[in-house]
């Protein structure tokens, strides 16, 4: 992936380039990203996009009183569909970056949150689920960032692998 530069002060950005450097540097130690979540948002989409089309089709097939009942269907159904969606991303997802499993053992599982709890402070809150064991630690981007503003992958496979292996201890 290429490296590119960074706004030091937005963090914000900060924040996106490391959530979409996950998938490379967990990667690098040896897990392999699964993409669950994502497909479950992507069908969520696709069938409510499919019903929407649906009431405008029999909307202009039928006609509006002959099709009404069938508008008033697919407007619930695709209402059920969007509280669905909204209850998935706001509770269940929230704020998981990267869900993924050991490469050579598949029972391990690892999910990563992160989040920006104030957007004036250069804090990046991590959240590390191993096998429903977990951490959660404040770090601060400068660990992550040099002077420049292009992200240093080596400090934060580092920061990750101590995080699993602290995880990996308290399993035993």
């Amino acid at each position: 992936m290429v490296a590119t530069k960074v706004n030091l002060s937005s963090t914000n950005e900060l924040r996106n380039v490391v959530d979409d450097r996950l998938p490379e540097v967990m990667g690098h130690i040896g897990y392999e990203q699964d993409f669950s979540i994502v497909d479950r948002k992507l069908a969520v989409g696709y069938v409510t996009g499919i019903m929407a089309a649906a009431v405008f089709l029999l909307d202009k097939k039928l006609g509006f009183k002959a099709s009404y009942n069938y508008v008033v269907l697919l407007l619930a159904l695709y209402s059920v569909g969007m509280a669905y969606f909204y209850y998935f991303t706001s509770t269940v997802e929230k704020s998981i970056k990267y869900v993924g499993y050991d490469k050579k053992e598949a029972k391990d599982k690892v999910t990563i949150s992160t989040e920006v709890k104030d957007k004036y402070e250069p804090v990046l809150t991590i959240e590390v689920n191993l096998n429903d064991k977990s951490v959660k630690q404040d770090v601060h981007f400068n660990k992550f960032f040099n002077e420049t503003g292009y992200l240093e992958v080596v400090p934060v496979i580092d920061y990750f692998k101590l995080q699993l292996s602290t995880l990996d201890s308290k399993a035993d």
